[in-house]
């Protein structure tokens, strides 16, 4: 039987609203069986700098 994983997805803007030229697609895969690791590994990642645990990280929200 083969592994089951999840795959996350995300753009980086919507052209026709936020006016630039490109957009970039991203994502990432991760083994259903380390999904709970991974999330408490985020999680970890967060509180060591200071974001709640329910912050959504963005690349605007987190960088100058």
């Amino acid at each position: 039987m083969p592994d089951t994983y999840h795959l996350y997805c995300d753009e980086s803007c919507h052209l026709e609203n936020d006016r630039q030229p490109a957009m970039v697609l991203g994502g990432l895969w991760c083994a259903a069986t380390r999904v709970r690791e991974s999330n408490v590994a985020i999680r970890a990642l967060k509180e060591k700098h200071g974001l709640a645990p329910g912050f959504e990280v963005k690349w605007t929200k987190v960088s100058p």
